[in-house]
């Protein structure tokens, strides 16, 4: 908490709080109390609302703002980190997942860097093999395509909402 309030930037302050949640070394509700206790800080207001936003299910900064973007493109919100169980009883996290018109549900995956080690690509394949042969549409992004293409990831969701309305 104290690297976060003592930094001078808003989307530092951010990432901090969202590496400590994601790496599974305190929860969101621990650093809502925390910067409660911390009294006047700089960037509380931001800090505030990611931790929202992290307590929702967003783990990362690009994760969370997703949200924002598909609300331009024309979807609902998402359900974040939604569990799946794959064809071997096995339970996995999607980062996101949107119903369209039509019924459909959207799985929508934001990849980091982690995401192109081998294993974790080839993980990230078969995952997303089965969530298409279960009747799920598949779209990711790259972590930093989200920050940096923006409206391209509007115009995708955009187009992949419309390709699903009666």
């Amino acid at each position: 908490m104290d690297t976060a309030c003592w930094s001078t930037s808003p989307r530092r302050a951010c990432a901090v709080l969202c590496a400590g949640v994601q790496q599974q070394l305190l929860t969101a509700g621990h650093l809502e109390n925390e910067l409660r206790k911390a009294g006047r800080v700089r960037h509380a207001a931001i800090m505030r609302a990611i931790l929202g936003d992290i307590g929702g299910g967003g783990h990362t900064l690009a994760e969370i703002e997703l949200g924002p973007i598909a609300l331009r493109a024309g979807l609902p919100r998402p359900r974040r980190q939604a569990l799946r169980r794959d064809p071997h009883g096995r339970w996995r996290y999607v980062d996101a997942e949107f119903d369209l018109p039509d019924g459909v549900v959207l799985v929508v995956e934001v990849d980091g860097a982690v995401h192109l080690q081998p294993r974790s690509y080839w993980d990230d394949l078969d995952r997303q093999n089965e969530i298409v042969i279960d009747g799920s549409p598949v779209l990711r992004f790259a972590s930093l395509g989200v920050r940096l293409a923006e409206q391209r990831v509007v115009d995708q969701l955009r187009r992949m909402r419309r390709a699903h309305t009666p």
